[in-house]
């Protein structure tokens, strides 16, 4: 049974999908109860960027510590597990949207460039900040607390926008990328969905082009394109990715993590993590465990 508590984008009030938090509200007063402890492991089902105005936040994010100074931010994709810093000696905003809020409100060309910020497996996850986006998040507060404007989203999206795109344009490998156009966007959001969802039941890379209606040719190439490697790779790397997280922020046993990764036996789980990292799940467990805590 997995230990890792789920989060979801539930705002009754922000309905669109987009929502700015403050943290001290967020962390210190919540405006709303919490089904989750913000300072142990969690996986939101949404996109993040966190935003430090004021202090230090060492924040953690899969099997890394981020230490971020004012005027820095932190990135954080779809299904990542992360946890806040439980001192709360620094101030700042959360941003929080949903996939569906960027293909609705985000122009195609813009999602075609900022889709990689959120490819964790070839990029970074901070940045620093530009003195211009103080004044782009309070605009961005109070068009969300006025509350007079009708529809807001296209509004919020521009200025999302805005601080996305300029992320990308100081992210190091930015040049070599090419510009994804939003239909292969959305196969690879699609295929990574599908192995998210199935992967415990099927590691074939053909399977999942079939559910996608789509030739193993396709998906191969578009994944090559998104992540720099083979749709098999993506499958092997995302397994792998996931065990690290039951080693690293559960109590299960080997055993246990064998069958939630989708091995019949905890040898063949073994042989297959050795194979992918050099080292036993075992090694990799007494080297990370103490990243994250439990919940």
């Amino acid at each position: 049974m997995e230990t890792i508590p789920h989060v979801h984008f539930k705002n009754d009030q922000e309905p669109i999908g987009f929502e700015a938090i403050d943290l001290q509200e967020l962390l210190k007063q919540p405006q709303r109860p919490l089904d989750h402890n913000p300072f142990a492991a969690h996986r939101i089902h949404f996109f993040a960027v966190l935003f430090i105005s004021k202090g230090t936040a060492t924040h953690r994010l899969d099997f890394n510590e981020y230490t971020l100074q004012s005027g820095q931010c932190l990135i954080i994709a779809k299904d990542q597990i992360h946890a806040f810093d439980p001192s709360m000696e620094y101030e700042g905003t959360l941003l929080i949207f949903t996939d569906t809020f960027l293909f609705r409100y985000l122009a195609p060309a813009v999602l075609g460039k900022i889709t990689w910020l959120f490819n964790y497996h070839s990029h970074t996850s901070q940045y620093d900040t530009f003195p211009h986006f103080s004044p782009l998040l309070e605009m961005v507060h109070d068009i969300q607390n006025r509350g007079t404007i009708k529809n807001p989203s296209p509004i919020l999206a521009s200025l999302l926008s805005v601080m996305l795109l300029e992320f990308e344009a100081h992210t190091p490998t930015s040049h070599n990328d090419p510009l994804l156009n939003t239909e292969e966007i959305k196969i690879f959001e699609m295929f990574r969905t599908e192995v998210v969802t199935h992967y415990r039941h099927n590691r074939n890379a053909n399977y999942f082009a079939q559910k996608l209606g789509i030739s193993y040719k396709h998906l191969n190439e578009i994944c090559k394109t998104f992540t720099q490697t083979t749709a098999k790779s993506f499958i092997d790397q995302y397994i792998i990715l996931e065990a690290k997280r039951h080693l690293n922020t559960s109590a299960l046993s080997i055993k246990e993590i064998t069958y939630l990764c989708g091995f019949d036996e905890p040898t063949n789980f073994q042989k297959y993590f050795k194979k992918m990292t050099n080292e036993t799940p075992r090694k990799f467990r007494s080297r990370n465990r103490y990243i994250i805590d439990l919940p």
